[in-house]
């Protein structure tokens, strides 16, 4: 499983991934999600729902399963920083 982080999704958006170049990168990432081969945490889900909702990121992250969005393990919180 790769996890995926704000940067990664915001930069891909923004760029050379844009959605009206290429959208089926971004059902490739739900296909990807659904399957289980990607996932991020919690906090970007929060970060990307916090934004405007006519936002694309936001609406295309509606549509990722919940188990797409992981808590971070306790272990893990100190590498975050």
């Amino acid at each position: 499983m790769y996890l995926i982080d704000f940067n990664i999704l915001v930069t891909a958006n923004r760029s050379y991934y844009a959605p009206d170049l290429a959208p089926y990168y971004w059902e490739w990432l739900i296909d990807q999600a659904q399957a289980g081969s990607i996932a991020s945490i919690s906090q970007v889900r929060d970060e990307l729902k916090a934004g405007d909702p006519k936002d694309f990121l936001h609406a295309w992250s509606t549509r990722l399963p919940d188990e797409f969005w992981q808590e971070p393990l306790v272990e893990a919180a100190s590498s975050f920083q």
